[in-house]
């Protein structure tokens, strides 16, 4: 069985939006080859028919994203791509991805992870392609950074380690498509009113300047209707994504309201605790004053009597 046959399953695939112009690009082999040789120029031997183009199943997709997989000999190369939203959580969500995409292999392979002989299984690589625009650009995201008490020096049982892309070259085809992006986003802030007219100045600004031209002449009605959903899906995820920020900010604001709470309650108990000491203070003392005032009271007693009985 070809593995991107298994890969490309229908029932593995859980997409909320239509494929973006990113997954119509690169799972074309032609260019897959090409996004593959832009990150190993170092790999002469490989050919493009040795790669098999991997569709991930998309567990945690809010549409912001869309996932690529590529299998070439040793090496499982997963590729996201972040169009305009930082999301600073892909080094688990990449994890995710890391762990079915292996469990699947395995059992394509009929490898026995049982066995007591050593298997061998694909070297991982995380790559994220980043076409918005942000001033702090960190070249890696790590698992590790992830974790509760997390110190640098710790000794990780596992890492994810994910290389961030902001920019290529023009004339490979990943600085083209981070162009055409961009090409795209100004075009739309020019044109808020009239999204069709920021999708045809697109497509014929990257037709002027040569930015991913056989693709979109090969594909540009598809592309056409892709970024017209794009537009569609980008309002509506927009607002799920408020939604999720405003859920967040109030629990943040109810966890917050909660430690400051307890704050205050410690306080006013501390303040009852003192009250309560000074009013269990003056009980003691009131309790020790009336005991002596009883003993001073008994030995007069006693004194009376040993006159009476004519002791002085």
């Amino acid at each position: 069985m070809n593995i991107s046959k298994l890969f490309n399953s229908r029932k593995l695939v859980n997409r909320k939006v239509k494929d973006s112009v990113f997954t119509k690009l690169f799972s074309d082999p032609k260019y897959a080859f090409e996004l593959y040789k832009t990150i190993h120029p170092e790999d002469t031997s490989s050919t493009e028919s040795m790669l098999d183009i991997i569709t991930l199943e998309n567990i945690f997709t809010n549409g912001l994203y869309n996932d690529l997989g590529i299998l070439m000999e040793n090496r499982l190369m997963i590729f996201v791509e972040a169009q305009s939203s930082w999301n600073a959580n892909m080094s688990i969500r990449t994890l995710f991805y890391i762990s079915q995409t292996y469990e699947k292999y395995i059992k394509l392979k009929d490898l026995d992870v049982m066995s007591s002989n050593s298997i061998k299984i694909p070297k991982p690589e995380v790559y994220v392609i980043f076409t918005g625009e942000r001033k702090e650009k960190p070249e890696f995201q790590y698992l590790s950074s992830h974790f509760i008490d997390f110190s640098e020096n710790d000794d990780k049982a596992i890492e994810v380690k994910v290389k961030m892309i902001y920019n290529y070259n023009n004339d490979n085809v990943v600085g083209q498509y981070i162009k055409f992006c961009k090409i795209f986003d100004e075009q739309m802030h020019l044109f808020p009113q009239d999204k069709r007219i920021a999708i045809k100045r697109t497509l014929e600004i990257c037709l002027e300047k040569k930015v991913l031209v056989d693709f979109l002449k090969k594909n540009e009605s598809e592309v056409n209707t892709i970024m017209k959903d794009f537009i569609f899906n980008e309002k509506l995820l927009n607002k799920i994504h408020i939604e999720s920020e405003k859920r967040i900010a109030r629990e943040q604001g109810l966890a917050e309201g909660r430690e400051a709470g307890l704050a205050e309650g410690r306080e006013a108990g501390l303040a009852e605790g003192r009250e309560a000491g000074r009013a269990e203070g003056r009980a003691v003392a009131e309790m020790e004053i009336s005991r002596l005032n009883t003993y001073i009271k008994e030995l007069e007693q006693k004194i009376r009597n040993l006159e009476e009985n004519g002791v002085h």
